[in-house]
């Protein structure tokens, strides 16, 4: 508490006194408490030991980070919403102080108020009689802790510049430290790509401020889908201030995008959401020859995007919008090319072609198996994941690094079991997309090949001479692809795999059903997706939420949703900031609020008869004492309390 230092004058003596005037609800005239410090003489000395000598049983505390983060969580009335569904103040009060600890530490509850709750100013605030008791707090707020992020929306709307433009929503996995399977806890498929990991889903919706509007915790086998599904009835039940949210916008990457989720977004269009999703990296083929054929090069695309990374280095996104075939309807598609993505691709694939030409040269030169050194050269050939570009042959006593062409299909396996290829054939590389009921025909010869339905009439014919197949449409195109023979069966080829892959590098495309949607925009709003997905890795990172050790369910789902208070707090104190021109990255503030300390203890004087006077000396940098006046926290010159002399210490 802060206390004020002034001089009095009584019976033509002079005295020194602290004073702290605060309000008392219900009261209508503020109450002034007083500290005396005695004549002119016995006030100097005490001063001058408050501010220079060791105080009795000092030790240093955290202060700013608490005092910060309570001072956002009070302005939203925090632990009167804990109050509405604990029904208890005193756990309230606990569980508001447990989850501003959580937010700035990764400690276990243990370690939590064993350690960092006794080393912090919160423990002057705190009510917990033992560890057990925050556990049975956590379980009477476990029925509602979705609604307590609605509540917190709706408070943190009335009082502060929230943006409602977007609604940026995403799902992510966190592991679980279990040996077996529970109701919540499953075995799924995380980013490793293994089965075998405990975890929980995590579904979470985003504002542009990277303020969680919405958050909900499924087993770990739960398909996106099923978790899109279970937010969209909630936000219909439930939050209805979210559906008045003017664009809805469910952002995928290609990672999640599939045939049934595409459906379920397209349904979901009727529910006023809109989707950008991003194509899956092998069909980008496709759309890039959708631009030859209109004759669009690269350097014909429009500019779409800029944005400054450093003072001397930006990124430029280049694109065309175009109508094209995506999961069986016609979409809006944005091809889009990042020349510094292109540069730094063909740098990287660069390196790896001269580390397997060196390795081949380095061994051609060495005596040794051939076969060995064939096996070693494949191996390296695999780590750089360049199987599909590159075969090694073995050439009288050498090896010999041979390019690859693309198979677009086995001439020998058509009609039969290579239909479905050549079918692919068809629609991606003669743009032939009515192919299901086509009819497959080859001459007795094996020597021509005919594909014939209503609106075409394709013939491929072989020239072996010329290791070549030859190719005529009824629309008077002719097309030529190379053959070659690979154990003993005919192979008709593309370019070369190293340069298709080159022909790639740079692009990527998004689409969208929003016909409306100007390609700015698109890319704009997809690239807000890093909102949702860097508020995932600050929760990995800064605020930990990884590894969870709790035994029950439901303790389990609670932790993961109280980081999520805490991750609202740090964005709202981030957004807060911001309007005041003030910016931060996450991990910056995180770092920057927890920066202040305190030196706490006590001081005895003869004038405080049976008490001794309980000193914080608060040390704040010249960034948090911006942050606490933004904040308008008192910044104390005197921080006491004057306490019986037997006191004891928590």
């Amino acid at each position: 508490m802060a206390w004020n230092f002034e001089w009095r004058q009584q019976h033509k003596e002079k005295y020194g006194c602290f004073q702290n005037t605060y309000r008392v609800k219900g009261e209508p005239s503020p109450k002034t408490d007083y500290v005396y410090l005695g004549s002119e003489e016995s006030t100097v000395k005490i001063l001058s030991d408050l501010a220079l000598k060791p105080l009795t049983d000092e030790e240093n505390i955290t202060y700013s980070g608490e005092v910060i983060l309570e001072k956002v969580a009070d302005s939203l009335s925090f632990e009167n919403i804990l109050f509405e569904y604990a029904k208890d103040k005193r756990a309230s009060n606990a569980l508001k102080n447990t989850i501003i600890l959580m937010a700035l530490s990764n400690a276990s509850k243990r370690k939590l108020f064993m350690k960092i709750l006794n080393n912090s100013i919160l423990r002057e605030s705190t009510d917990l009689k033992y560890l057990e008791e925050v556990y049975w707090f956590m379980d009477m707020v476990y029925e509602n802790i979705g609604d307590i992020v609605y509540d917190m929306i709706k408070a943190a709307r009335s009082k502060y510049k929230i943006d409602l433009q977007y609604l940026i929503v995403d799902a992510t996995r966190f592991k679980v430290y279990k040996d077996e399977e529970t109701g919540l806890i499953k075995f799924g498929y995380p980013a490793q790509k293994r089965k075998d990991l405990p975890q929980v889903n995590v579904f979470l919706g985003v504002n542009n401020q990277q303020i969680p509007f919405f958050v909900s915790t499924h087993p770990g086998n739960t398909s996106d889908i099923e978790m899109f599904d279970n937010f969209l009835k909630t936000m219909r039940s439930k939050y209805r201030m979210l559906n008045k949210i003017p664009r809805k916008i469910i952002i995928m990457d290609q990672g999640n995008v599939n045939k049934d989720t595409i459906k379920y977004l397209r349904w979901l269009v009727r529910e006023g959401f809109r989707f950008i999703a991003m194509i899956r990296a092998g069909s980008i083929g496709r759309f890039i020859k959708i631009l030859d054929e209109m004759k669009l090069k690269k350097e014909d695309l429009d500019l779409i995007y800029t944005k400054n990374i450093s003072k001397n280095k930006g990124t430029k996104i280049y694109g065309k919008l175009i109508a094209a075939e995506v999961y069986g309807r016609t979409s809006q598609v944005l091809v889009c090319y990042n020349p510094d993505v292109e540069k730094g691709k063909n740098k990287t694939l660069d390196g790896k072609i001269k580390s397997i030409k060196e390795k081949v040269e380095k061994l051609n030169k060495q005596e040794g198996s051939l076969d060995n050194k064939l096996s070693e050269v494949n191996s390296l050939i695999g780590e750089r994941n360049l199987k599909q570009a590159f075969t090694v042959i073995k050439k009288e006593n050498t090896l010999e690094l041979k390019m690859n062409r693309t198979c677009l299909f086995n001439w020998d396996d058509v009609p039969g079991k290579g239909r479905n290829q050549f079918l692919k054939f068809l629609k991606n590389d003669l743009k032939i997309y009515s192919v299901k009921n086509g009819k497959i025909e080859k001459t007795d010869d094996g020597k021509t090949i005919k594909f014939i339905n209503k609106e075409n009439s394709i013939t491929l014919k072989l020239n072996e001479p010329k290791n070549k197949v030859t190719v005529k449409t009824n629309y008077g195109k002719t097309y030529e692809y190379i053959l070659e023979i690979e154990k003993s069966k005919l192979k008709v080829c593309g370019e070369y795999d190293i340069n298709l892959r080159r022909e790639k590098f740079g692009f990527f495309a998004l689409f969208t059903q929003n016909k409306d949607i100007i390609p700015k925009d698109i890319i704009t709003i997809y690239k807000s997706r890093d909102i949702v997905e860097k508020g995932f890795e600050v929760l990995n990172t800064e605020m930990d939420v990884c590894p969870i050790n709790h035994s029950k369910d439901q303790r389990i789902e609670t932790h993961i949703i109280f980081k999520i208070y805490g991750y609202f707090f740090v964005s709202l104190l981030r957004a807060i900031l911001k309007d005041k021109k003030i910016d931060y990255s996450f991990s910056e503030l995180i770092y920057t609020i927890k920066s202040g300390s305190a030196t706490v203890g006590y001081y005895d004087h003869e004038i405080f008869k049976d008490k001794r006077l309980y000193v914080k000396r608060p040390t704040l940098n010249d960034e948090l004492i911006k942050i606490f006046k933004i904040l308008k926290i008192k910044i104390p010159k005197h921080d006491i309390k004057l306490e019986p002399y037997n006191y004891i210490s928590k």
